[in-house]
């Protein structure tokens, strides 16, 4: 058994030993190109991938392949499904390992536009003393509105709760919560002080807020999304921003774009922004390895987890 990490994903020491007794393993630590790619994953069994997109071409280059690790929760950001389905190759994923650190985000984004932190710092940096400017609001009493009530929308609630928010929620789903009110899509946008996005993306939730969807809101709203951008229409977005028809808007930002320098948002300054750091902490990174690890240990073994499909 052939195994064979094609980029940095910074495994303990004691996983890799374990690895190792177990198959030939090799680790490379570098970001390479598909041709790479398919040199280093020519015999190999298992592939795990971080951050490198494991393509059709590359799949159909490695014969010996049974199952790629990512180490994501949406492995179809880098796993082309389709073309390992064909090779009837496994593909497994790390499925909730970022909540909490997801989950606090999304507060540091609602604290940082209603209590115009950022702004503030900036100000003060400038050589201005004047406070004036930076009138906050309390979240205690306010309405927070919940798309998408999984993992990392119910931990949200609970941290809303802790603030004595009052929380409401939709979600495709039929949900329980004794303390979170159950309401349609509409009723969310024009009843919530803070509307905050933790749905997956799919074709129902693509542009799932448009124009329509968005002048719903309250003119003191904020509109967090932690999930994944094309959840809005980002035109509609820019024109509800710039008219300010919403307060606010704080947004994991996609700075792979090519527009990222001249991107409207950053001209705008109710609106606070993060290079998807999300997952971004040294305990969701430790848990995210172990899951990874414990993926191929349960493969090998013959009873594979967290196998992924859309």
């Amino acid at each position: 058994m052939k195994i064979v990490i094609i980029d940095d994903l910074n495994l303990e020491q004691d996983q890799i030993k374990v690895l190792r007794r177990l198959s030939h393993f090799k680790i490379y630590n570098d970001k390479p190109t598909e041709n790479q790619i398919i040199k280093r994953i020519s015999n190999a069994n298992i592939v795990v991938t971080n951050t490198t997109k494991i393509t059709k071409k590359t799949i159909y280059s490695a014969p010996h392949l049974i199952m790629i690790a990512a180490a994501a929760t949406g492995a179809e950001l880098i796993v082309d499904l389709k073309a390992a389905a064909q090779k009837n190759i496994t593909v497994t994923n790390v499925p909730g390992y970022a909540t909490e650190s997801v989950a606090e985000l999304t507060f540091g984004l609602i604290f940082n536009l209603s209590r115009k932190i950022l702004s503030a710092d900036k100000s003060i940096r400038q050589g201005n003393n004047n406070y004036k400017p930076f009138l906050g609001q309390e979240l205690k009493g306010k309405t927070l509105g919940i798309i998408g009530l999984g993992k990392i929308g119910k931990k949200v609630s609970q941290l809303a709760l802790a603030f004595e928010m009052k929380v409401i929620a939709n979600d495709i789903k039929p949900q329980k919560e004794i303390e979170i009110k159950m309401v349609n899509l509409k009723s969310l946008l024009k009843k919530s002080d803070i509307v905050t996005i933790h749905c997956d993306l799919n074709p129902r939730s693509k542009k799932l807020l448009g124009i329509k969807e968005l002048s719903l809101m309250k003119t003191s709203a904020l509109l967090i999304n932690t999930a994944r951008e094309e959840i809005i229409d980002e035109k509609a977005l820019l024109i509800v921003l710039e008219q300010k028809k919403i307060a606010g808007l704080g947004l994991e930002f996609n700075i792979l774009r090519n527009n990222l320098q001249t991107h409207p948002f950053l001209q705008l300054e109710n609106t606070v922004l993060t290079p998807h750091i999300g997952f971004f902490t040294k305990e969701a990174l430790s848990l995210r390895k172990q899951i990874v690890f414990e993926n191929i240990i349960n493969f090998l073994k013959g009873n594979p987890q967290n196998i992924f499909k859309l």
